[in-house]
């Protein structure tokens, strides 16, 4: 994998003068960070992950068949740790499934075995419900599983493969997260960008996954995600 590749679906906005202000929210401390004008050696040490999407199989055709269990294939993502830090070692964590069952929720921290709830045809597809199949189980590792703030809204939704945050309003981020299969300007400054696709196996896949989206975001098929981790560093 080429660590250098310019993606450029992801392109920050012109940078301007921002205020250096030290922010408390949730009870949680940090600084909002600014893009880096030479950022290519911090990109190189970014984290990829990877997150391998199957099928469950057991819906029933038009020909009267069921289908069988199968891997739609995988999505190789750079996490944006030189611009989202906490965005991006919230979603690792969980990921990598290194906190396991929680001791004040009873939840496992864990994206393996979970679904990809809502798909919109065209638009995006959302995963991360920890517990249920709706989108409702949001957790995340600080907080004791509480929800935090918004980094900032540097990277946009410019295309394809864009990682996001999906929250229920400012400042509740947890597990959630959306991919979009096209530019959704929509969702910016609304929705923390925190990574991309990275390889051309995994735009393939987000294509392939597309396929089961239906415009109310109801899949036609269950999709799941079936082995995730950590592939670089």
């Amino acid at each position: 994998m080429d660590r250098r590749r310019q993606l450029k679906h992801l392109q920050k906005p012109p940078e301007g003068p921002k205020p250096d202000i030290e922010q408390e929210i949730h009870g949680f401390p940090f600084r909002p960070m600014q893009a880096n004008k030479d950022d290519t050696k911090i990109r190189d040490e970014n984290s990829v992950v990877f997150m391998e999407i199957s099928a469950r199989g057991g819906k029933r055709t038009n020909r009267g068949l069921l289908t069988k269990p199968r891997v739609i294939g995988k999505l190789h993502f750079e996490l944006r740790m030189d611009i989202c830090p906490m965005a991006c070692s919230n979603f690792i964590e969980i990921l990598k499934s290194t906190r396991g069952t929680s001791i004040y929720d009873g939840i496992t921290y864990s994206y393996e075995d979970t679904k990809l709830h809502r798909i919109v045809k065209d638009r995006f597809f959302e995963g991360g419900d920890l517990l249920g199949s709706d989108g409702e189980c949001s957790r995340s590792i600080y907080n004791r599983g509480g929800l935090f703030c918004d980094e900032n809204f540097i990277l946009r939704h410019a295309g394809p493969g864009c990682l996001s945050m999906c929250n229920r309003g400012p400042n509740s981020n947890g597990s959630l997260f959306q991919v979009t299969f096209t530019a959704q300007p929509t969702f910016d400054e609304k929705n923390v960008v925190f990574g991309c696709c990275c390889d051309e196996a995994s735009f393939k896949t987000l294509e392939d996954i597309n396929t089961y989206g239906m415009s109310h975001g109801l899949p036609t098929e269950e999709l799941y995600i079936s082995a995730a981790g950590q592939a670089y560093p």
